[in-house]
């Protein structure tokens, strides 16, 4: 069976991936057969879904059991089997629910077949559909009954009296109008005199809903339903939960008598995770309401703590909080009201925050991403201390690719050369100084090669060793190996090192010179040029013949080339400049515009030459090229 469980709660993964689903379970129901009938296997299999489905992670959230009963009863729609698209519509419009999950079963000789389905509570459509079979085992064979070997037993057709229709007549007849307060509470009154349990007890089931769905309310009946809740022993399986629930869910926030009974309940349940959103409400969104929330929030976790939330095994204290911390945080990222969450997490998270627990991971990630100022400078401190605290593993390596790759992409700022400086900015310092190490240690559960690759750069610019970060003298290495994805790997490496990579300046120029020497490389071996042309710029060579080199390639008619060429110019500065001037004068009229193009790019270092560029404006006899000098001077003016 678990093989089954674990396909039918993968699909449910899969219908919508980059969200979280609010989902019901509708009993599944037996086929009719001539042999076989249900004697409780459909409950069982129900309950079994719905455990699976709850431990599928926290994309899934699973709508109560019991508050589903409520809204199929209310709208008299079956409990149980499959539905129309109608039927799945209006569950959708009374529960805040997403898709339904419903289907059949058929027992057949030795084996049960399931036929399950996923119904979109909005279009009414089926979003997937699937097939599973199960072995018969004596244990499942036991929840049939077979048929053939009842013995024959005579019915009575007469149907039995309700003994409750003399005490529901009157209430149900107060139902038809309750336009006014004091109608209500007339209501109120005469329900309230009978006992929410027993058959009779129904009746507040339909009083329940009437009242909900016409938006009335009364402070005597919210008492007295409160005051049933510590009757309820067992809240997955009473049938009054789920109503009870959906009425005081009706008033913005819980008196503190109503939040002790509905954490009792909490207490008492298997599915404990199912009350926190109605625990943690705070609509006022006040100073002063946030404080009673995380005063209810310490009570929660001391209670986990004391392992007394929970049944049949209480809930795990660091499950529970990364659970709150989840329900605070606001999903989508328009959600920009991060208080509670942040302060949840100060006040809590030492304590009760779990090392490696990818969810507490990820929810730290929203804090810091979505946030800014100070509270983002400490949402990036606590992400690094629990980066560095946990064990290295693939979902650590993942949760450090997707924060590293965000970093870089914000320091980042429009087209980049293939070879490139790593940025530094103080936020990836300070992931650098926070878990530095650990980032470096899981390197090799890291999948994706242009990740890796700039991770270890990420670890070669702060000074970071590690098993996987390789050396000056192993990059030095890989420079004059065979392949040339090699190669060019080994520049990216070195030019993380910034001017320290000045130590294979002597190999690029060997390089650089058979490239001139073969009139340039065909291929691949194109690419590991344009590579070397940026890599003298991060390193600011001082060598001549390599400035010379740099300068010459200006006169390529490869873009690839000159591109690089021009970027590397810029990045050296001052010492460049005379050699620029010089070759001013000797070039064709492109190259004149690529030169005019690299004191543009050089900045600060090339503002004194403002006047020269003005002369050479003056006297240039194209068009093309005056504009070029035009939008250098421009350039360096405005900065």
């Amino acid at each position: 069976m678990a093989l089954a469980l674990k396909s039918i709660s993968e699909r449910a993964r899969r219908i919508s991936p980059e969200k979280k689903i609010r989902l019901a379970v509708i009993p599944l129901k037996a086929t009719e057969s001539p042999r076989f009938a249900d004697k409780g296997f459909g409950a069982y299999l129900t309950e079994q879904l719905s455990s699976a489905l709850s431990s599928a992670g926290p994309a899934i959230r699973l709508f109560e059991r019991s508050r589903l009963d409520a809204v199929l009863k209310e709208q008299a729609l079956s409990s149980s089997g499959l539905m129309d698209e109608s039927e799945a519509r209006k569950i959708g419009e009374l529960a805040p629910i997403d898709y339904l999950l419903t289907g059949t079963f058929t027992r057949l000789d030795h084996s049960v077949s399931i036929q399950a389905r996923y119904l979109d509570v909005v279009s009414g459509e089926v979003v997937a559909s699937l097939s599973e079979s199960l072995e018969l085992t004596p244990d499942l064979a036991g929840l049939f009954e077979d048929l053939q070997a009842r013995p024959a037993q005579g019915t009575d057709p007469r149907p039995a009296a309700n003994p409750c229709e003399a005490k529901w007549g009157p209430i149900q007849k107060l139902m038809e109008d309750i336009g006014t307060q004091e109608k209500v509470e007339r209501l109120v009154r005469e329900a309230s005199a009978i006992p929410f349990e027993g058959a009779c007890g129904k009746i507040h089931d339909q009083v329940i809903w009437h009242l909900v769905r016409y938006g009335q309310h009364s402070t005597r009946y919210r008492q007295f339903l409160v005051g049933v809740l510590p009757s309820i022993q067992s809240p997955d399986d009473d049938e009054r939960t789920g109503p009870i629930l959906s009425y005081l869910e009706t008033e913005p926030g819980l008196e503190e008598g109503e939040w002790k009974a509905i954490q009792g309940l909490m207490a008492r349940s298997r599915r404990p995770w199912g009350y926190l959103d109605l625990l943690l409400r705070d609509r006022e969104n006040s100073e002063a309401s946030r404080q009673v929330q995380m005063s209810r929030v310490g009570t929660l976790l001391k209670e986990a703590q004391a392992r007394r939330i929970g049944r049949p095994v209480p809930m795990e204290v660091g499950r529970l909080f990364t659970q709150i911390l989840g329900r605070l945080r606001p999903a989508g990222s328009k959600s920009t009201d991060l208080r509670a969450a942040f302060l949840c997490y100060e006040r809590f998270g030492a304590e009760f925050g779990m090392d490696g627990d990818k969810e507490l991971l990820t929810h730290l990630a929203h804090l810091f991403t979505h946030s800014s100022g100070a509270p983002r400078a400490r949402a990036l401190t606590w992400l690094g201390q629990r980066i560095a605290a946990a064990e290295p593993s693939r979902d650590l390596a993942d949760q450090v690719v997707r924060l590293h790759e965000g970093l870089l992409k914000e320091a980042e700022k429009g087209k980049v050369p293939a070879v490139r400086e790593v940025p530094r900015t103080p936020e990836l310092d300070r992931l650098a100084s926070l878990c530095g190490r650990r980032m470096a240690e899981v390197l090799p559960q890291v999948v994706n090669r242009e990740s890796r690759i700039e991770l270890k750069r990420f670890c070669l610019a702060h000074g970071i060793s590690g098993a996987e970060v390789p050396s000056l003298e192993e990059l030095l290495k890989q420079l004059n190996a065979e392949p040339v994805h090699e190669r060019q790997e080994a520049l990216r490496m070195l030019a993380a090192l910034g001017e320290r990579g000045r130590a294979a300046e002597a190999q690029v120029l060997k390089l650089l010179r058979r490239a001139d020497i073969q009139s340039g490389w065909g291929g691949q071996m194109r690419y590991l040029q344009r590579d070397l042309l940026d890599f003298a710029g991060v390193i600011r060579t001082g060598d001549p013949e390599l400035q010379r080199i740099l300068a010459r390639h200006l006169t390529s008619l490869e873009s690839l080339y000159y591109e690089a060429a021009m970027q590397s110019l810029a990045r050296i500065g001052a010492p460049v400049i005379p050699l620029l001037k010089d070759d001013y004068g000797r070039v064709e009229q492109y190259p004149k515009q690529l030169i005019a193009r690299t004191f543009g790019l050089m900045g600060a270092p090339a503002k004194a030459q403002i006047p020269w560029l003005r002369a050479m404006m003056g006297s240039a006899p194209n068009v093309h090229v005056r504009n070029a000098l035009e939008d250098a001077i421009e350039a360096l003016e405005g900065k």
